[in-house]
């Protein structure tokens, strides 16, 4: 597939580079590898308010030049184009071809597919530019403004004779070596954060915001070592720790009560015809013969569960509430119950849960996918995600609790992050009916009738 040809090349030969991509080749662009780019996957996350207008221009404009001088203010090294005989999916480029004769090819694979090269003065993604016209450049008023975005370019890639060299330290921080002048400043064309701080010599150095919405250092002249670093704010470490002591609450709640119900009351449903609880058991074996190519319990195996309990032949409860301890019957109907429903639910979903990579090359599973792979290679790096838009905060890539947790399946059973992902979905299908059911019972005190709701 193109998804991965593209992406695969780009790995090999320029692992190091902002691209723009399009499409569904966008969507699986961080899936395998940890690629830049000037898209993503969550735009309700992005910090940089002229992505999608470059967007916007290079997708849906007729002329190139707008298009190579937003790549150029973007950080942009290649751009990813598919025409309509590219096995892409959704043909982002109104104009596909725009760009030929007039930007150097770096990669064509003759099915539509072509990588184009933007002229860039240096490969880093750092300038040494003229402090007072940066300043002076404003954003761009429309999408093909060529007088702004123009100036802007220029101060990039026609400022002072200096090239700086910028290396990533993990995700969050970076350093700089620039030699700056008199009325100069470093210009990182990552998206600015308040979180970003920067230092030089021990000393901080003022971090601002540009018109591109890209991170300007006003350095003091002279040759200088740069310490740039995404620091937690405040209120995410404050979440952190309420997000901890609510995890915990939740523990220590679920543990009482299961503490409690040896000595309290059991809520119970009303006398029931046995009928009931013989249509469970059987629903259960059925499930049983079909769940065996799963590895699940066997027919014999739950025969033998129920009946290893001595409380002889089913029989229906007399009271709606009994006293004393909890019983292994009012377990084993409950868990029958809560097995009964899983397992419906896995028999309608049974190719997730051994599914890497499905042929929908649309969906924004392979986003999901490439996060949780993500997740599984950077737990000590989760403050910034430099993938996306030119840089987003990684709590803001996407609600992060289904990646973590599909992360932790890759890095604990090494599986692939695909596999790991679709199988954390299948399980969170299956569980939701199970507890919808455990939280009607509870409310209700019945069961066949929590059993219905679930």
């Amino acid at each position: 597939r193109v998804e991965y040809r593209v992406t695969d090349w780009l790995w090999k030969n320029m692992p190091d580079a902002r691209a723009y991509a399009t499409g569904s080749v966008r969507f699986w662009f961080d899936t395998w590898h940890d690629l830049a780019q000037v898209g993503g996957g969550s735009e309700q996350g992005l910090l940089n308010s002229q992505v999608q207008t470059a967007h916007w221009e290079t997708n849906l404009g007729p002329n190139p030049q707008p298009a190579i001088l937003w790549m150029q203010a973007m950080g942009v090294e290649a751009i990813c184009v598919a025409d309509k005989q590219s096995q892409e999916v959704f043909k982002d480029f109104k104009f596909p071809h725009k760009f030929d004769s007039i930007l150097p090819v770096l990669f064509d694979d003759k099915q539509g597919n072509v990588l184009y090269r933007v002229p860039r003065r240096w490969p880093d993604r750092i300038r040494v530019v003229e402090t007072a016209k940066l300043n002076a450049v404003k954003p761009p008023r429309f999408n093909n403004d060529l007088e702004q975005l123009q100036a802007y370019a220029d101060v990039l890639e026609k400022g002072p004779d200096s090239p700086a060299t910028l290396r990533r330290v993990g995700t969050d921080a970076m350093r700089a070596h620039a030699n700056v002048g008199p009325g100069q400043s470093v210009l990182v064309q990552e998206t600015y954060d308040p979180a970003w701080h920067a230092w030089s010599g021990g000393k901080p150095l003022v971090v601002r915001k540009d018109a591109m919405d890209m991170m300007v250092i006003d350095a003091p002249p002279g040759d200088q070592e740069i310490s740039i670093a995404f620091l937690t704010p405040l209120e995410n470490k404050v979440g952190q720790v309420l997000t901890g002591l609510t995890l915990m609450a939740i523990l220590a709640l679920f543990w009482n009560g299961l503490r409690r119900e040896r000595t309290a009351m059991i809520p119970e449903a009303p006398a029931a015809d046995t009928r009931i609880e013989q249509s469970i058991l059987a629903a259960l074996c059925a499930l049983a013969s079909w769940g065996r190519r799963f590895r699940l319990p066997t027919v014999g195996s739950i025969k033998g569960w129920l009946a290893g309990y001595p409380l002889g032949p089913l029989a229906p409860p007399t009271a709606l509430f009994r006293k004393g301890p909890a019983t292994y019957r009012d377990y084993t109907k409950t868990l029958g119950c809560a097995a009964l429903l899983f397992l419906f639910n896995a028999y309608i979903t049974p190719l997730l849960f051994r599914t890497a990579y499905a042929n929908e090359m649309p969906s924004i599973d392979a986003a999901f996918i490439g996060l949780a792979r993500y997740a599984s290679q950077h737990w000590n790096d989760m403050g910034w995600f430099p993938l996306w838009y030119g840089g987003v905060p990684y709590a803001d890539s996407y609600p992060p609790l289904l990646h973590w947790v599909s992360g932790l399946v890759v890095t604990l059973a090494g599986v692939s992050p695909g596999l790991a992902y679709h199988f954390v979905t299948a399980m969170i299908y299956c569980l939701g009916p199970v507890t919808l059911f455990w939280m009607a019972w509870r409310l209700s005190g019945k069961r066949e009738c929590a059993l219905v709701a679930g």
